[in-house]
């Protein structure tokens, strides 16, 4: 156990989301997120983590956090589990993200069928290599993923909203 745990932040990581509101197995999640981008609420803390100091060795040069979704499943109300590996310093690893269904609504600004999604996890920062100063900084990273996906001018909202039993205001 370190003294302190990492906090940070990324606004917005690329990735894709394809989502089947009548079978959530067939639904796919991949983001990639820069290791360069996570903001750790400090200027100085962020710059020693990315810059050349000794505390860079936290990350070991990892270029990003990368996810992909091997299958996504549904349980009791809006809850759900995402399955998929997690890849971070050239480890892959599999991972299960717990699933939370936030909202599936018309966007009000683009009027385009969005759906959104959090999804969270907890990993030992160890299992992917990344080792140095334990005693100092947790071990443990808590993950968090706001999905968010807006649907393609090709798909149908319609039979989106219905599967998934929200009721659509005139």
């Amino acid at each position: 156990q370190g003294f302190i745990s990492l906090m940070g932040t990324v606004r917005m990581a690329p990735g894709s989301f394809i989502f089947d509101a009548e079978d959530w197995s067939k639904s796919e999640v991949k983001v990639s997120m820069p290791i360069a981008s996570i903001d750790l609420g400090d200027a100085t803390w962020n710059n020693q983590v990315r810059g050349d100091s000794a505390w860079a060795r936290l990350f070991k040069g990892a270029g990003s956090i990368d996810f992909r979704s091997t299958s996504m499943e549904r349980e009791q109300g809006p809850q759900g589990r995402l399955h998929g590996e997690l890849t971070l310093a050239g480890v892959t690893r599999p991972i299960v993200l717990q699933l939370r269904f936030n909202k599936l609504a018309p966007n009000q600004i683009s009027k385009r069928m969005s759906v959104g999604f959090t999804a969270s996890t907890t990993l030992k920062r160890s299992d992917f290599g990344l080792d140095a100063y334990l005693d100092l900084v947790s071990d443990e990273m808590a993950i968090q993923i706001q999905i968010e996906g807006v649907q393609g001018e090709d798909g149908d909202a319609r039979n989106a909203i219905d599967a998934l039993g929200v009721t659509r205001k005139p």
